[in-house]
């Protein structure tokens, strides 16, 4: 879940802050996006890299899009 998460973004990836850990996603490293939608409540898009690890990305997110835009900028096939 996204709640109380800190995204730091930059051109070549993310960190994403919660309860101290800190996790770092480059977006060379992503193979798919996948995107999911409920009526009126919302939705996301999960990334997946090398097969196997998934992250959960809230459209709630403050300017989520611009993390749809840098990956679209790293490999244009994803989007």
């Amino acid at each position: 879940p996204m709640v109380l998460t800190r995204v730091h973004l930059r051109p070549d990836g993310m960190t994403l802050e919660k309860a101290g850990k800190s996790t770092e996603i480059l977006f060379e490293k992503v193979k798919k996006i996948e995107f999911s939608h409920i009526s009126y409540l919302g939705g996301w898009f999960t990334l997946t890299i090398n097969g196997r690890e998934k992250y959960k990305i809230s459209m709630m997110l403050e300017r989520s899009e611009y993390i749809l835009e840098s990956l679209e900028n790293i490999n244009p096939q994803l989007i």
